[in-house]
Protein backbone atom coordinates (compact mmCIF):
# COMPACT_ATOMS: atom_id res chain seq x y z
CA UNK A 1 0.00 0.00 0.00
CA UNK A 2 2.62 2.77 -1.44
CA UNK A 3 -0.03 5.39 -2.13
CA UNK A 4 -2.20 5.50 1.02
CA UNK A 5 -6.15 5.49 0.73
CA UNK A 6 -7.53 9.20 1.42
CA UNK A 7 -9.84 7.82 3.99
CA UNK A 8 -6.62 5.72 5.22
CA UNK A 9 -4.12 9.05 5.21
CA UNK A 10 -6.81 10.84 7.12
CA UNK A 11 -7.25 8.26 10.05
CA UNK A 12 -3.67 7.82 10.37
CA UNK A 13 -3.34 12.02 10.82
CA UNK A 14 -5.77 11.88 13.23
CA UNK A 15 -4.28 8.66 15.32
CA UNK A 16 -0.70 10.74 14.95
CA UNK A 17 -2.06 14.38 16.70
CA UNK A 18 -2.92 12.22 19.39
CA UNK A 19 0.61 10.30 19.78
CA UNK A 20 3.22 13.11 21.54
CA UNK A 21 6.40 10.96 20.43
CA UNK A 22 7.67 11.44 16.82
CA UNK A 23 9.36 7.73 17.52
CA UNK A 24 5.78 6.74 18.78
CA UNK A 25 3.69 7.91 15.72
CA UNK A 26 6.36 6.55 12.76
CA UNK A 27 5.60 3.12 15.02
CA UNK A 28 2.30 3.35 15.33
CA UNK A 29 1.42 4.23 11.37
CA UNK A 30 3.77 1.63 10.66
CA UNK A 31 1.68 -0.40 12.53
CA UNK A 32 -1.58 0.67 11.35
CA UNK A 33 -0.71 0.04 7.70
CA UNK A 34 0.29 -3.70 8.60
CA UNK A 35 -2.83 -4.52 9.60
CA UNK A 36 -4.86 -2.85 7.17
CA UNK A 37 -3.27 -4.48 4.36
CA UNK A 38 -3.50 -7.89 5.98
CA UNK A 39 -7.67 -7.15 6.84
CA UNK A 40 -7.90 -5.95 3.35
CA UNK A 41 -6.20 -8.85 1.97
CA UNK A 42 -8.43 -11.25 3.55
CA UNK A 43 -11.44 -9.74 2.90
CA UNK A 44 -10.17 -9.25 -0.62
CA UNK A 45 -10.43 -13.32 -0.97
CA UNK A 46 -14.22 -13.06 0.20
CA UNK A 47 -15.09 -11.02 -2.71
CA UNK A 48 -14.54 -7.27 -1.95
CA UNK A 49 -12.72 -4.74 -3.96
CA UNK A 50 -9.50 -3.75 -2.54
CA UNK A 51 -11.44 0.19 -2.20
CA UNK A 52 -14.02 -1.78 -0.38
CA UNK A 53 -12.62 -3.40 1.57
CA UNK A 54 -9.62 -1.01 2.84
CA UNK A 55 -12.43 1.24 3.63
CA UNK A 56 -14.22 -1.50 5.97
CA UNK A 57 -10.67 -2.24 7.50
CA UNK A 58 -10.69 1.59 8.49
CA UNK A 59 -14.39 1.77 9.79
CA UNK A 60 -13.64 -1.30 11.98
CA UNK A 61 -10.77 0.41 13.52
CA UNK A 62 -12.74 2.92 15.35
CA UNK A 63 -12.94 6.67 16.08
CA UNK A 64 -8.77 7.11 15.44
CA UNK A 65 -9.13 10.19 18.31
CA UNK A 66 -9.64 7.29 20.95
CA UNK A 67 -7.30 4.96 19.41
CA UNK A 68 -4.73 7.43 19.26
CA UNK A 69 -5.16 7.97 22.60
CA UNK A 70 -4.96 4.74 23.59
CA UNK A 71 -1.56 4.31 21.45
CA UNK A 72 -0.32 7.40 23.20
CA UNK A 73 -0.67 5.40 26.07
CA UNK A 74 1.00 2.17 24.97
CA UNK A 75 3.57 3.45 23.33
CA UNK A 76 4.64 6.74 25.10
CA UNK A 77 8.69 7.28 26.10
CA UNK A 78 8.66 6.51 29.95
CA UNK A 79 11.00 8.02 32.62
CA UNK A 80 12.86 5.43 35.56
CA UNK A 81 11.92 7.55 38.39
CA UNK A 82 13.31 4.67 40.74
CA UNK A 83 16.58 5.21 39.16
CA UNK A 84 16.70 8.96 38.81
CA UNK A 85 15.75 9.27 42.44
CA UNK A 86 18.27 7.13 43.68
CA UNK A 87 21.49 8.52 41.48
CA UNK A 88 20.12 11.87 42.42
CA UNK A 89 19.99 10.34 46.31
CA UNK A 90 23.95 9.42 46.03
CA UNK A 91 24.63 12.52 44.50
CA UNK A 92 23.24 14.04 47.04
CA UNK A 93 25.09 12.16 49.86
CA UNK A 94 28.00 12.56 48.41
CA UNK A 95 28.20 16.25 48.94
CA UNK A 96 28.17 15.67 52.74
CA UNK A 97 31.63 14.24 53.04
CA UNK A 98 32.81 17.02 50.94
CA UNK A 99 31.74 19.50 52.81
CA UNK A 100 33.46 18.22 55.98
CA UNK A 101 36.33 17.82 54.27
CA UNK A 102 36.06 21.19 52.77
CA UNK A 103 37.50 22.99 56.33
CA UNK A 104 40.73 21.26 55.12
CA UNK A 105 41.03 21.29 51.41
CA UNK A 106 39.75 24.75 50.26
CA UNK A 107 37.16 24.44 47.47
CA UNK A 108 36.77 20.81 47.74
CA UNK A 109 32.89 21.40 47.93
CA UNK A 110 32.21 23.78 45.96
CA UNK A 111 33.75 21.88 43.04
CA UNK A 112 31.87 18.48 44.07
CA UNK A 113 28.45 21.01 43.38
CA UNK A 114 29.80 21.87 39.92
CA UNK A 115 30.91 18.57 38.89
CA UNK A 116 27.46 17.24 40.54
CA UNK A 117 25.28 19.70 38.22
CA UNK A 118 27.38 18.95 35.08
CA UNK A 119 26.14 15.07 36.14
CA UNK A 120 22.84 15.58 36.37
CA UNK A 121 22.73 17.63 32.83
CA UNK A 122 24.60 14.68 31.41
CA UNK A 123 22.05 12.09 32.80
CA UNK A 124 19.15 14.05 32.01
CA UNK A 125 20.35 14.86 28.40
CA UNK A 126 21.44 11.19 27.57
CA UNK A 127 18.25 10.14 28.65
CA UNK A 128 16.08 12.14 26.13
CA UNK A 129 19.42 11.11 23.48
CA UNK A 130 18.57 8.09 21.47
CA UNK A 131 21.01 5.27 22.57
CA UNK A 132 20.02 3.25 19.10
CA UNK A 133 22.30 5.90 16.91
CA UNK A 134 25.38 4.44 18.93
CA UNK A 135 24.99 1.31 17.74
CA UNK A 136 26.16 2.14 13.89
CA UNK A 137 28.98 3.97 15.66
CA UNK A 138 30.34 0.65 17.16
CA UNK A 139 33.22 -0.03 15.02
CA UNK A 140 34.13 4.00 15.01
CA UNK A 141 34.15 4.32 18.80
CA UNK A 142 36.47 1.55 19.01
CA UNK A 143 38.88 2.54 16.95
CA UNK A 144 38.83 6.36 18.85
CA UNK A 145 39.18 4.20 22.36
CA UNK A 146 42.47 2.42 20.34
CA UNK A 147 43.62 5.26 19.18
CA UNK A 148 43.27 7.43 22.58
CA UNK A 149 44.73 4.95 24.22
CA UNK A 150 48.20 4.64 22.32
CA UNK A 151 48.19 8.93 21.84
CA UNK A 152 48.05 8.57 25.86
CA UNK A 153 50.77 5.56 26.03
CA UNK A 154 53.06 7.81 23.37
CA UNK A 155 53.19 11.18 25.07
CA UNK A 156 51.72 10.74 28.42
CA UNK A 157 54.12 10.95 31.24
CA UNK A 158 54.72 8.38 34.53
CA UNK A 159 52.57 8.68 36.97
CA UNK A 160 52.62 5.77 39.69
CA UNK A 161 53.85 3.23 37.38
CA UNK A 162 50.95 4.16 34.87
CA UNK A 163 50.66 6.80 31.63
CA UNK A 164 48.73 9.69 32.10
CA UNK A 165 48.13 13.03 29.82
CA UNK A 166 48.94 15.99 31.88
CA UNK A 167 46.73 19.26 31.01
CA UNK A 168 47.55 21.54 33.91
CA UNK A 169 46.35 19.89 36.76
CA UNK A 170 43.99 17.30 34.99
CA UNK A 171 45.58 14.21 34.65
CA UNK A 172 44.11 12.32 31.34
CA UNK A 173 44.21 8.13 32.20
CA UNK A 174 42.13 5.09 30.31
CA UNK A 175 38.94 5.60 32.24
CA UNK A 176 37.02 6.50 29.56
CA UNK A 177 38.14 4.22 27.11
CA UNK A 178 36.22 1.41 29.04
CA UNK A 179 33.03 3.34 28.30
CA UNK A 180 34.01 3.40 24.89
CA UNK A 181 35.07 -0.32 24.54
CA UNK A 182 31.57 -1.44 25.94
CA UNK A 183 29.37 0.64 23.73
CA UNK A 184 31.25 -0.60 21.01
CA UNK A 185 31.54 -4.24 21.84
CA UNK A 186 28.00 -3.69 22.66
CA UNK A 187 27.29 -2.79 18.68
CA UNK A 188 30.01 -5.34 17.48
CA UNK A 189 28.06 -8.36 18.73
CA UNK A 190 24.66 -7.27 17.45
CA UNK A 191 26.85 -7.77 13.81
CA UNK A 192 29.18 -10.32 15.09
CA UNK A 193 28.29 -12.42 11.51
CA UNK A 194 30.59 -9.68 9.90
CA UNK A 195 33.95 -10.90 11.67
CA UNK A 196 35.78 -14.05 11.60
CA UNK A 197 36.23 -15.61 14.97
CA UNK A 198 39.42 -15.00 14.56
CA UNK A 199 38.89 -10.99 13.83
CA UNK A 200 36.90 -11.31 17.03
CA UNK A 201 39.80 -12.60 19.29
CA UNK A 202 42.13 -9.73 17.97
CA UNK A 203 39.44 -7.13 18.79
CA UNK A 204 39.42 -8.71 22.34
CA UNK A 205 43.05 -8.91 22.69
CA UNK A 206 44.47 -5.31 21.47
CA UNK A 207 42.61 -3.17 24.34
CA UNK A 208 44.15 -5.84 26.57
CA UNK A 209 47.12 -5.87 25.40
CA UNK A 210 47.52 -2.00 25.72
CA UNK A 211 46.25 -1.69 29.69
CA UNK A 212 48.64 -4.33 30.70
CA UNK A 213 51.40 -2.76 28.59
CA UNK A 214 50.77 0.52 30.08
CA UNK A 215 49.97 0.22 33.82
CA UNK A 216 46.47 0.07 33.88
CA UNK A 217 45.94 -3.74 35.62
CA UNK A 218 42.81 -2.82 37.44
CA UNK A 219 41.41 -1.61 33.81
CA UNK A 220 42.16 -4.69 32.09
CA UNK A 221 40.28 -6.86 34.99
CA UNK A 222 37.17 -4.37 34.34
CA UNK A 223 37.14 -4.61 30.55
CA UNK A 224 37.74 -8.53 30.70
CA UNK A 225 35.28 -9.12 32.85
CA UNK A 226 32.78 -7.18 30.97
CA UNK A 227 33.32 -8.31 27.82
CA UNK A 228 32.95 -11.73 28.61
CA UNK A 229 29.93 -11.09 30.29
CA UNK A 230 28.67 -9.77 26.95
CA UNK A 231 29.74 -12.23 24.41
CA UNK A 232 28.48 -14.78 27.20
CA UNK A 233 24.83 -12.97 26.87
CA UNK A 234 24.87 -13.10 23.38
CA UNK A 235 23.20 -16.02 21.23
CA UNK A 236 26.24 -17.54 20.03
CA UNK A 237 26.71 -21.29 20.04
CA UNK A 238 27.39 -22.25 23.60
CA UNK A 239 30.73 -24.18 22.42
CA UNK A 240 31.99 -21.28 21.10
CA UNK A 241 30.87 -19.07 23.80
CA UNK A 242 32.74 -21.45 26.09
CA UNK A 243 35.91 -22.07 23.88
CA UNK A 244 35.79 -18.13 23.78
CA UNK A 245 35.52 -17.44 27.25
CA UNK A 246 38.12 -20.38 28.53
CA UNK A 247 40.94 -19.69 26.08
CA UNK A 248 40.89 -15.96 26.40
CA UNK A 249 40.75 -16.63 30.54
CA UNK A 250 43.99 -19.00 30.23
CA UNK A 251 45.69 -16.65 28.14
CA UNK A 252 45.15 -13.75 29.87
CA UNK A 253 46.14 -15.27 33.37
CA UNK A 254 48.97 -16.34 31.52
CA UNK A 255 50.03 -12.90 30.04
CA UNK A 256 48.99 -10.92 33.12
CA UNK A 257 51.73 -13.17 35.57
CA UNK A 258 54.63 -12.34 32.48
CA UNK A 259 53.30 -8.63 32.68
CA UNK A 260 53.39 -8.19 36.32
CA UNK A 261 57.13 -9.91 36.58
CA UNK A 262 58.02 -7.12 33.78
CA UNK A 263 55.89 -4.48 35.31
CA UNK A 264 57.58 -1.39 37.51
CA UNK A 265 58.66 -2.10 40.95
CA UNK A 266 56.06 0.25 42.24
CA UNK A 267 53.18 -1.96 41.08
CA UNK A 268 54.87 -5.01 42.43
CA UNK A 269 55.68 -3.20 45.60
CA UNK A 270 52.31 -2.79 46.13
CA UNK A 271 51.15 -6.52 45.64
CA UNK A 272 53.57 -7.94 47.79
CA UNK A 273 52.66 -5.29 50.84
CA UNK A 274 48.88 -6.60 50.73
CA UNK A 275 50.26 -10.39 50.90
CA UNK A 276 52.71 -9.13 53.83
CA UNK A 277 50.96 -6.14 54.99
CA UNK A 278 53.26 -6.34 58.29
CA UNK A 279 56.37 -5.59 56.73
CA UNK A 280 54.85 -3.08 54.44
CA UNK A 281 52.90 -1.11 56.94
CA UNK A 282 54.18 2.18 57.11
CA UNK A 283 54.91 2.47 53.82
CA UNK A 284 53.05 0.66 50.75
CA UNK A 285 50.48 -1.14 53.00
CA UNK A 286 49.92 1.76 54.59
CA UNK A 287 46.96 3.09 52.99
CA UNK A 288 44.86 -0.53 53.67
CA UNK A 289 46.55 -0.42 57.68
CA UNK A 290 45.11 2.89 58.32
CA UNK A 291 41.40 2.47 56.66
CA UNK A 292 40.91 -0.77 58.93
CA UNK A 293 42.15 0.56 61.96
CA UNK A 294 39.35 3.47 61.19
CA UNK A 295 36.97 1.44 60.13
CA UNK A 296 37.44 -0.63 63.51
CA UNK A 297 37.30 2.61 65.95
CA UNK A 298 34.13 4.45 64.08
CA UNK A 299 31.51 3.02 66.40
CA UNK A 300 27.80 2.41 65.47
CA UNK A 301 27.68 6.56 66.03
CA UNK A 302 31.01 7.68 64.18
CA UNK A 303 33.79 9.76 65.69
CA UNK A 304 32.88 13.32 63.99
CA UNK A 305 36.44 13.90 64.05
CA UNK A 306 37.28 15.87 60.87
CA UNK A 307 40.62 16.36 61.35
CA UNK A 308 41.64 12.46 62.17
CA UNK A 309 41.18 11.95 58.36
CA UNK A 310 44.71 13.51 57.83
CA UNK A 311 46.19 10.37 59.27
CA UNK A 312 43.77 8.41 55.78
CA UNK A 313 45.60 9.75 52.94
CA UNK A 314 43.10 9.62 49.69
CA UNK A 315 40.12 10.48 52.52
CA UNK A 316 38.44 12.76 49.41
CA UNK A 317 38.83 9.82 46.78
CA UNK A 318 39.66 6.52 46.93
CA UNK A 319 39.54 6.00 50.45
CA UNK A 320 36.14 8.05 51.37
CA UNK A 321 34.19 4.69 52.32
CA UNK A 322 36.51 4.20 55.41
CA UNK A 323 35.96 8.44 55.98
CA UNK A 324 32.32 8.47 56.09
CA UNK A 325 31.83 5.32 58.03
CA UNK A 326 34.99 6.79 60.59
CA UNK A 327 33.13 10.04 60.22
CA UNK A 328 29.28 8.71 60.40
CA UNK A 329 29.73 5.27 62.16
CA UNK A 330 29.15 1.96 61.00
CA UNK A 331 25.56 3.07 60.72
CA UNK A 332 26.37 5.90 57.57
CA UNK A 333 28.70 3.17 56.00
CA UNK A 334 26.11 0.93 56.19
CA UNK A 335 23.20 2.98 55.12
CA UNK A 336 25.59 3.79 51.75
CA UNK A 337 26.53 0.80 51.02
CA UNK A 338 22.79 -0.49 51.22
CA UNK A 339 22.23 2.37 48.95
CA UNK A 340 24.69 1.91 46.64
CA UNK A 341 23.62 -1.88 46.21
CA UNK A 342 20.06 -1.10 46.10
CA UNK A 343 21.19 1.21 42.81
CA UNK A 344 22.82 -2.02 41.29
CA UNK A 345 19.73 -3.92 41.65
CA UNK A 346 17.60 -1.77 40.32
CA UNK A 347 19.81 -1.25 37.07
CA UNK A 348 19.44 -5.57 37.25
CA UNK A 349 16.05 -4.96 36.57
CA UNK A 350 16.13 -2.37 34.05
CA UNK A 351 17.61 -4.53 32.20
CA UNK A 352 15.54 -7.69 32.69
CA UNK A 353 12.90 -5.66 31.36
CA UNK A 354 14.54 -4.45 28.28
CA UNK A 355 13.59 -6.64 25.13
CA UNK A 356 15.59 -4.34 22.40
CA UNK A 357 18.96 -6.84 22.37
CA UNK A 358 21.53 -3.25 21.79
CA UNK A 359 19.62 -2.07 24.86
CA UNK A 360 19.82 -4.88 26.96
CA UNK A 361 23.72 -5.04 26.25
CA UNK A 362 24.25 -0.97 27.08
CA UNK A 363 22.06 -2.09 30.15
CA UNK A 364 23.76 -4.99 31.49
CA UNK A 365 27.30 -3.73 30.22
CA UNK A 366 27.14 -0.36 32.08
CA UNK A 367 26.75 -2.79 35.57
CA UNK A 368 28.66 -4.73 34.96
CA UNK A 369 31.43 -1.73 34.90
CA UNK A 370 29.56 -0.37 37.88
CA UNK A 371 29.25 -3.37 40.30
CA UNK A 372 32.48 -4.28 39.70
CA UNK A 373 34.28 -0.82 40.55
CA UNK A 374 32.11 -0.89 43.35
CA UNK A 375 32.68 -4.57 45.13
CA UNK A 376 36.71 -3.26 44.17
CA UNK A 377 36.45 -0.21 46.11
CA UNK A 378 34.63 -1.43 48.82
CA UNK A 379 37.07 -4.26 49.33
CA UNK A 380 39.63 -2.32 49.06
CA UNK A 381 38.69 -0.38 52.12
CA UNK A 382 38.38 -2.82 54.56
CA UNK A 383 41.58 -4.36 53.29
CA UNK A 384 40.47 -7.40 51.40
CA UNK A 385 42.04 -6.20 48.11
CA UNK A 386 45.71 -4.43 47.63
CA UNK A 387 45.09 -0.66 47.58
CA UNK A 388 44.64 -0.12 43.59
CA UNK A 389 42.92 3.80 43.53
CA UNK A 390 39.74 3.14 42.22
CA UNK A 391 37.49 5.58 43.53
CA UNK A 392 33.74 5.16 44.74
CA UNK A 393 31.04 5.75 41.90
CA UNK A 394 29.56 8.94 42.40
CA UNK A 395 30.45 9.46 46.24
CA UNK A 396 34.11 9.96 45.63
CA UNK A 397 35.53 13.58 44.18
CA UNK A 398 36.80 13.69 41.15
CA UNK A 399 35.13 14.86 37.71
CA UNK A 400 36.40 12.42 35.52
CA UNK A 401 34.84 9.68 37.37
CA UNK A 402 31.60 11.69 38.38
CA UNK A 403 30.91 12.25 34.57
CA UNK A 404 32.37 8.59 33.22
CA UNK A 405 29.44 6.99 35.54
CA UNK A 406 26.98 9.74 34.67
CA UNK A 407 26.93 8.77 31.52
CA UNK A 408 26.50 5.15 32.02
CA UNK A 409 23.63 5.83 34.01
CA UNK A 410 22.47 8.44 31.24
CA UNK A 411 22.75 5.89 28.83
CA UNK A 412 20.61 3.35 31.02
CA UNK A 413 17.93 5.73 31.49
CA UNK A 414 18.00 6.40 27.65
CA UNK A 415 17.31 2.16 26.66
CA UNK A 416 14.55 2.47 29.59
CA UNK A 417 12.78 5.54 27.92
CA UNK A 418 12.57 3.81 24.62
CA UNK A 419 11.76 0.29 25.99
CA UNK A 420 8.34 0.45 24.40
CA UNK A 421 9.23 2.58 21.49
CA UNK A 422 10.91 0.80 18.73
CA UNK A 423 12.66 2.14 15.44
CA UNK A 424 10.72 0.63 12.04
CA UNK A 425 14.46 -1.10 10.94
CA UNK A 426 14.06 -2.91 14.40
CA UNK A 427 10.44 -4.25 13.46
CA UNK A 428 11.29 -5.02 9.71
Amino acid sequence: MNEKHPLLQSFIDKVKAQIKSKEAQDLVEYEIINHIESRSQSYQRDGLTKEEADKKTINQMGNPITFGKEMNQLHRPRIDWALIFLVTTIIGISLVPMYTLSFIFEGLFMKKVIFSLIAMIIIISLMFYDYRKLEKLGFFLYISSVVMMLWIGMIGLDFQGKKMWHIGYIKIDYMFSLLLFYISWSSILQHRNKYHIIILHLLFWLPMLLYLWNGYYLYSIIYFITILVLINIEKINSGQRQQFTWSTSAFGLILSAVLFFLSSPYQQERLLAFLHPEQYKNTFAYHSSISREMIAKAGWLGQGNIHEQVRLPEAHTDLILPYITYFFGWGGGLLLTGILLFFTVRMVQVAIKTRHHYGKFIVIGGFTIFLISLLINMLMSIGLLPYVGIPLPFISYGGVQLIFYSTIVGLILSVYRREKIHSLTSIE
